[in-house]
């Protein structure tokens, strides 16, 4: 993903909450940086919570589906962790 792609999408995430998720420091010896604010921190940590709970889910079906993939074999990669 390019460098403006990825400001683009950070641009319309803090657009998309009551608050922001990312916060700019610009400038500095270090050339500033990001990082995540309190409600970031949250809406990211309820984000891992929901994919956990999808794969707890799906992880049976997902076994079913993946031992019909054309070319299953044992060389081929788990794309699940069942």
């Amino acid at each position: 993903m390019s460098y403006m792609r990825a400001w683009m999408l950070v641009k319309i995430m803090n657009g998309s909450f009551r608050g922001p998720l990312i916060e700019v420091d610009r400038g500095g010896a270090r050339g500033g940086a990001a990082h995540l604010t309190p409600l970031g921190r949250e809406v990211l940590d309820l984000y891992r919570a929901m994919i956990e709970q999808s794969e707890k889910t799906t992880r049976a079906i997902w076994g079913r589906l993946r031992r019909r993939l054309k070319g299953r074999d044992s060389s081929s990669p788990d794309l699940g962790r069942n």
